[in-house]
């Protein structure tokens, strides 16, 4: 009965007219008794769909299977239909009247209801969606239940608001810190969460309490660092015992929440840091078959790397049981977490106090390269480059002075990236070769005598056998960042070589597909070196110019059969000067994207970066429909997508940003002044200087097509003074 009171309260509220123009005349008064009277409605809705909850969790609650169904279905009809449902439903939490059994349960079904229907931009989101109105009432609901003398009911109250926090903070909820923050309802907030971790909890309250606590320690830190700061040591003392006995179902949360812990206060987490390694050490050990577990674990132990007096203790304790990992990483009871162990084993010699060096060079150098060196594991060799990679960049001096059965280590790392490069090996394997290879050396150096040579013409011989893109990239770079220390000599080593023309054919073509900040620094501040060389070999060379275009209508298949797109043939040096126009145009769309706060490239230029370019030419004058009798009813893949086509996609911008993400933390990065440079005032300065020079002008500026010099001519007539702002 008080079910269809309910609906009957909402369907009057629904059908009540709309208001007129009249009145806009009316007085005050009545409008007044409208917002008297809706309010009123209002509270009648809500009461009655709180009692339609109360029904709906008493026959949920119930052990007779049907009447249990019936209870859920109701549930579940609210949850679809009515908006006012979760503000109904935090009231029956928050209410004292309510018997708890009731409570608890609606705090489980509000949990459920806030992942589905509070912000539509959600992953999880459902309609309806929950309105402002409603959504105020539900956060001051769940902030009076948090000093409710129910654990459990102050348990899942502190889980929902960190959900909201998340959904809300700081745009919508911009005062949950002058509400929540203050040190009284902090201390209320963790004791909650912290009491709830207890043994005797059940799993379900365990599992709130450490996803709380997860929250409201990354939330806290960014927001208010000092509110959390006095529980630290609480917080991890708290954890700790869980790590070691919690189930499989609550371990990776309580990791991941140590994760966050461990960053508060640093001088407590070293106080932990016997008891957090080891820890640390007997979840990873247990969880070798759950590779999100030991991923979380890596994680952990990564961020207490960076404590250095923690990273002593890791060295000491740990350490040895990850390289054992991956001794025996083709053993099957290790697969996929070798690989992490290896990644913790990276992070510890980035972070390494130097007096642990030494030490920590003994206990997994030799072994590592050894293991390598007979693996054809393409995830584990990659990360065993960056391995290496940090050996040399952080610590060369004592790479260079250690030995073993009578190698030095420095013979040891040119042994691996010969392993790398060797014919047999799969090119996916080359993926990130080229950081170590470039570290290798701008580090040793003399040191390395005939062996850079060696190095070279194995990275060349690869270079020619590469397919992928990623591969060809990294090799590429290895060019790139050697042409920035010593144009001429790199040069010289690619004539010799008979070289030259194939690499920067090559570099030409993937020139645009270089990502991230510092590779593209890298890439453009090599060719405008080489360009401004005047090395004579470049004269004598000649690429890839435009895309010629051809005249009626062609069909993709007849293009196909013709040999595909036809460009014309232009002297290298024109091509250089071609490119870097465009990445100037390209440098100036990022800082446009940058200070509009937006990805959108489309609003005065098109791809080609010219201000009323047709973004339709190629697709109405170029191509026609082709039968579809004409051709197979399946095409291959590469017929519809190509790795340019996913670039062009915002792929190559994705992977730009996470690449900028890992840069900024990269030590031989951070020390290149190429980082560090203004890319696009750097390319106008060259363009102006080139632009200014007679025989440049008559060599290059011919060879612009139209929406190149339209880039430039705009270039030539920026301000001085604008062009570093």
């Amino acid at each position: 009965m008080r079910l269809f009171m309910y609906f009957a309260h909402a369907l009057e509220s629904r059908s009540a007219p709309t208001h007129s123009s009249t009145l806009f005349e009316s007085t005050t008064t009545a409008h007044e008794s409208v917002r008297a009277s809706d309010r009123k409605a209002s509270k009648q809705r809500s009461r009655a769909m709180e009692q339609a909850i109360l029904e709906a969790l008493a026959l949920a609650g119930e052990a007779d299977r049907d009447k249990r169904d019936q209870g859920e279905q109701q549930l579940r009809q609210f949850s679809d239909q009515a908006p006012e449902f979760v503000g109904a439903l935090s009231n029956v939490v928050a209410s004292d009247q309510t018997p708890p059994h009731f409570r608890q349960l609606a705090a489980v079904v509000l949990k459920q209801n806030i992942t589905r229907h509070w912000d539509s931009n959600d992953s999880k989101f459902a309609p309806p969606l929950t309105t402002d109105g409603v959504k105020a009432v539900v956060r001051s609901n769940l902030l009076t239940t948090l000093t409710d003398e129910s654990r459990a009911l102050r348990s899942m109250a502190a889980l929902c608001v960190s959900m909201i926090a998340k959904f809300d903070w700081p745009d919508q909820w911009p005062d949950l810190f002058d509400q929540a923050c203050s040190e009284e309802a902090v201390t209320g907030m963790l004791a909650i969460a912290i009491n709830s971790l207890t043994a005797d909890s059940p799993i379900p309250v365990q599992v709130g309490g450490v996803k709380a606590l997860n929250d409201f320690s990354r939330v806290l830190s960014e927001k208010n660092p000092q509110a959390v700061h006095p529980y630290a040591e609480q917080l991890i003392s708290s954890l700790l015992p869980m790590a070691a006995n919690a189930s499989q179902e609550v371990v990776r949360e309580v990791v991941e929440t140590l994760s966050q812990t461990v960053k508060i206060d640093p001088n407590v987490s070293t106080a932990y840091a016997q008891q957090l390694v080891t820890a640390a050490n007997a979840v990873f050990l247990k969880a070798q078959g759950d590779v999100a577990v030991a991923d979380a674990v890596g994680e952990l132990l990564s961020i207490l790397t960076e404590i250095p007096d923690v990273c002593t203790v890791i060295i000491q304790r740990a350490v040895p049981t990850f390289v054992g990992l991956v001794q025996h990483h083709q053993e099957k009871e290790y697969t996929g977490v070798a690989e992490i162990g290896l990644h913790i084993l990276t992070n510890v010699v980035k972070h390494c106090p130097q007096d642990q060096v030494q030490d920590l060079l003994q206990k997994t150098f030799p072994q590592t390269v050894q293991t390598l060196l007979h693996s054809d594991d393409i995830e584990l060799l990659q990360t065993g480059g960056e391995f290496l990679r940090m050996f040399v960049s952080l610590h060369y001096p004592v790479v260079s002075a250690f030995e073993v059965d009578g190698s030095s280590g420095l013979y040891l790392v040119v042994q691996f990236i010969a392993y790398m490069l060797s014919e047999e090996m799969s090119e996916s394997a080359c993926a990130f070769i080229g950081n170590l290879v470039t570290a290798v050396i701008l580090k040793a150096g003399n040191d390395l005598g005939s062996y850079v040579n060696d190095i070279l013409l194995a990275v060349l011989n690869k270079m020619q056998q590469a397919k992928a893109g990623t591969v060809i990239l990294s090799l590429l770079f290895i060019f790139a960042r050697l042409a920035n220390e010593n144009t001429a000599v790199v040069l010289d080593f690619l004539v010799e070589q008979n070289a030259l023309e194939f690499v920067m054919n090559l570099w030409c073509t993937h020139f645009d597909s270089f990502y991230g900040d510092y590779d593209v620094k890298v890439s453009t501040s090599a060719l405008i070196k080489i360009l401004l060389s005047g090395h004579p070999a470049l004269d004598t060379i000649n690429v890839q110019g435009d895309i010629i275009e051809e005249k009626g209508i062609r069909t993709r298949s007849k293009s196909r059969a013709d040999g595909g797109t036809k460009y014309t043939t232009i002297p290298l040096k024109t091509k250089l000067f071609k490119l870097l126009v465009g990445e100037y145009q390209e440098q100036l769309l990022k800082a446009q994207r940058q200070e509009e706060g937006d990805g959108d490239d489309d609003d005065d230029y098109d791809d080609d970066g010219v201000e009323g370019a047709d973004d339709d030419d190629d697709d109405e004058e170029g191509w026609e429909d082709v039968d579809e009798g004409s051709v197979p009813k399946f095409m291959s893949a590469d017929e519809f997508y190509s790795s340019s086509d996913m670039l062009d996609l915002g792929l190559g911008a994705l992977l730009g940003e996470l690449e900028d993400e890992e840069t900024a933390n990269d030590p031989d990065a951070v020390a290149d002044p190429i980082y560090h440079i203004n890319l696009r005032d750097h390319l106008l300065e060259v363009l102006r200087s080139v632009a200014s020079d007679e025989s440049a002008q008559q060599a290059f500026l011919p060879a612009l097509n139209a929406k190149e010099q339209d880039i430039l001519q705009r270039a030539l007539s920026t301000p001085v003074s604008s062009a570093s702002q």
